[in-house]
């Protein structure tokens, strides 16, 4: 029997630039009505949650240690690992509750949360409005461009046709300097020191930040180009390309979806976050009978930042033809939960290469390790974000909202993707060089390997 099963993904990467102070924010979804079948489950989100112990009368701000016992005791009872919730837990409450009771201001006792939340050292436990960032990049609006950080640099990566880049002539391989008064080897240092890039897709989601703004407002860029001649371009910032999804808290997301034959044996698909799954699903549905006919697929999943986690299966069913199949399965602290690929009429049964990076985050790594694991796809790029824990998100007594884990990702094969990620099979590093001279070698090497045989 199929069971509707509630799960929570962050999409960190995304979130970054349309919430610039949110550290991050989840999505829920019902993995039955993605397209997916689901065995076991866990526990709906709640909302105002209610503390789960008493305050002491001496605590000047009771709301923020109420909001630190539920916390805490949540963690305790939810943790799927028994030795992060034994003595060590018990030793951090005893350490830092006094703290937020001597707390003198809300800004204290807040960091104090969010040092405990942080000795946990895992993915997907965040508390969102906690701190602010270390700058005021970042925006809803964009200016047709993807960037990476190659070396320290920020990289013009992918340039969107008809953008307001596009439009000023702005090519891929570009290194953008600074963004009107920010200096990039200027914020690098700070976001370094304030402890917000700290590797990998945190500091992706930074670089992202970078280049987006307010939608109309106008952005100066200083850009070096391939010949190491520096130039300023002026362009204003447009609405972010893709169709606009909202799902519960999340609001206001870009989904961008895109496909094309690369030759005529070859088919490609992008999406740039697991949301919207009605529209997704009905064009990835599409784009399967389209390329029924050719031998090989590119699945890009680069920048992707997860979502909604049912997604996984219902496009992984697309392209499966053998029953029997799953991506891994969530082991929580009383329950398993199996993410399992129901073969859809028409699927895909071509060779299929899938693009991933570090900023390949959550239900992006659950799908590429798992076609991988079960030898569906090979995976080209580099190494994932390694943050792939399904959550919940409650809102707390401070009014902050707390997201945390409630179970470990596993996949077929045993592995775990929490802080290692996924390494792919083919590992090509993304080179400003390719870049400049108008190629993606990621895509190049994937290309290449289809039309093999």
């Amino acid at each position: 029997m199929i069971a509707v099963v509630a799960i929570l993904w962050e999409i960190r990467a995304i979130l970054r630039f349309l919430y610039p102070s949110t550290t991050l924010l989840p999505l829920l979804c019902l993995a039955a009505s993605c397209g997916g079948a689901a065995q076991s489950g866990t526990t709906a989100p709640t909302e105002n949650a209610v503390p789960a112990e008493s305050v002491e009368p001496e605590a000047k701000f009771p709301d923020e240690l109420a909001s630190f016992d539920y916390v805490w005791s949540t963690i305790e009872r939810t943790h799927w690992e028994p030795e992060k919730v034994g003595a060590s837990w018990k030793a951090a409450r005893t350490e830092f509750r006094p703290k937020v009771i001597a707390a003198t201001t809300k800004a204290e006792a807040r960091a104090v949360l969010k040092e405990l939340i942080a000795s946990l050292g895992q993915s997907h436990f965040e508390i969102s409005g906690i701190a602010q960032e270390a700058s005021t990049m970042g925006g809803a609006g964009s200016l047709g461009i993807d960037v990476r950080m190659i070396g320290e640099q920020v990289v013009v990566w992918r340039v969107h046709a008809g953008g307001p880049a596009a439009l000023q002539g702005i090519k891929t391989g570009m290194v953008i300097q600074a963004v009107n008064e920010n200096v990039w080897t200027e914020v690098l240092p700070k976001l370094r020191k304030a402890g917000l890039a700290l590797g990998g897709y945190r500091e992706g989601a930074q670089v992202t930040s970078f280049v987006h703004g307010d939608v109309g407002a106008e952005a100066t860029l200083r850009l070096l180009d391939g010949k190491g001649k520096t130039s300023e371009v002026k362009l204003r910032w447009a609405k972010a390309p893709g169709t606009i999804a909202s799902f519960g808290v999340i609001k206001n997301i870009p989904v961008e979806y895109d496909s094309y034959d690369i030759d005529k044996t070859t088919g490609y698909i992008r999406l740039s976050v697991f949301f919207d799954p009605v529209m997704v699903n009905r064009r990835f549905k599409a784009d399967i009978k389209r390329f029924s006919g050719k031998s090989g697929l590119v699945f890009d999943l680069r920048g992707n930042p997860g979502g909604l986690g049912g997604m996984a299966m219902g496009l992984g069913g697309h392209l499966m033809s053998k029953k029997g199949s799953k991506l891994g399965s969530m082991i929580s602290k009383d329950s398993r939960l199996d993410f399992v690929l129901n073969p859809q009429p028409g699927a895909f049964t071509g060779k299929l290469a899938i693009l991933v990076d570090g900023q390949c985050v959550s239900t992006c790594e659950i799908i590429a390790a798992g076609l991988e694991d079960i030898g569906r796809a090979q995976v080209f790029g580099t190494r994932t974000a390694g943050a792939a824990l399904p959550s919940q998100i409650e809102k707390l007594p401070n009014g902050a909202l707390f997201q945390y884990a409630t179970a470990n990702y596993i996949s077929v094969s045993g592995r775990t993707l929490e802080k290692d990620g996924l390494t792919p099979g083919t590992i090509v590093p993304l080179t400003r060089e390719s870049l400049l001279a108008g190629s993606d070698s990621q895509l190049a090497a994937a290309v290449a390997w289809l039309h093999k045989n």
